[in-house]
Formats: structure tokens, C-alpha cells, sequence
């Protein structure tokens, strides 16, 4: 076995082992009847690839569902409040090679923009984000993504919009 245990000040046993990673892959069809996708760029205070954009993701915290974590880190990172029934989820990465081992979870929730609400962020780490921006789908390549994120986008845009018209 590939687990260790710890032990915490009150001496309780915890086993640690891969992480679990939530993304938030958020279309928005615009009033301009272009296709969006939410993102934001990584600030100076982000562990790394700082300055590339990403899809809001952050880790599962203890007692949440994937869709709770997925709506919180959506939350934590651009403002915008997404109710965790409306993420849907889209694929499970488990390949040890890939993110740091990191288990990822991937959800999205396509919206047209008079859904959208926004407050102002909390909770995320500070200076985490320097900049929110709804992305034009035709525009992706223009940006630097971080985890692999624009292949993410491109890979299951098209299919996320068919599901989404066909109400499945």
C-alpha cells in the first residue's frame, strides 16, 4: 500500500493519500449568439502556473459532494453562483501520470448570460485570480491555459452544447 497514516495534535489516525480535484467548466451562450467559456487567470498568489487562464478547479474539501466543491471553487475564484444541482458532471481522470496524481473530476453547467448572477469572490486563496473573463470558444488558442485546460474545452464543447439543446 501506497498510503501513509498521520497522526493529528489530538491523536487521531488519518490515511493520506491521492487528492481529489474539482473543475468547473462553465459555456455561456451570449446575447451575440457566441459561445463562451468561463475562465480565470492565475494571480501571483496561485502555487503555480501563474498568469495562464484556466476553468475555475481547486481542490474537494472534506465533507462536500463534487458538485458542492465544484460550485464552491466556481464561486471562490469569479463570484459566479451556480447552484451545485446544475453541475453536471462530464469525466473522472484518474490516470496517476497525469496532475500531480491528483484525482480530477470535471463538471459544467451551460448557461445563457441573463442566468448568470455574480458577487464579489470569497473564500479562495488571496491574489489567487488576477482577471475573470468569458472566453469566445473561436479565441481559445489566443490564450496560455494551465492543466491541460484548452484541450479539456475543445475536447467536450461540442458535445456539452449538443446534450445541452437536446435537454439530456
Amino acid at each position: 500500500m501506497k498510503n501513509f497514516a498521520i497522526q493529528t495534535a489530538d491523536g487521531a489516525t488519518h490515511w493520506v493519500s491521492r487528492s481529489v480535484a474539482v473543475v468547473s467548466l462553465i459555456l455561456v451562450e451570449g446575447k451575440d449568439s457566441n459561445r463562451y467559456v468561463l475562465a480565470n487567470k492565475r494571480g501571483i498568489g496561485a502555487p503555480d502556473y501563474v498568469g495562464m487562464w484556466n476553468c475555475p478547479c481547486g481542490y474537494l474539501d472534506y465533507d462536500e459532494t463534487g458538485e458542492e466543491g465544484a460550485s464552491r471553487e466556481l464561486f471562490e475564484e469569479t463570484g459566479f453562483i451556480i447552484d451545485p444541482s446544475e453541475m453536471k458532471l462530464l469525466s473522472i481522470s484518474t490516470d496517476p501520470r497525469e496532475n500531480r496524481q491528483n484525482v480530477v473530476i470535471v463538471y459544467y453547467s451551460c448557461l445563457n448570460e441573463d442566468d448568470l448572477v455574480r458577487k464579489e469572490p470569497e473564500g479562495g486563496e488571496e491574489n489567487e485570480v488576477e482577471a475573470v473573463r468569458f472566453i469566445n470558444i473561436n479565441n481559445i488558442d489566443d490564450y496560455e491555459w494551465a492543466f491541460g485546460h484548452d484541450k479539456l474545452i475543445k475536447d467536450y464543447f461540442g458535445y456539452i452544447f449538443i446534450k445541452h439543446i437536446l435537454g439530456e
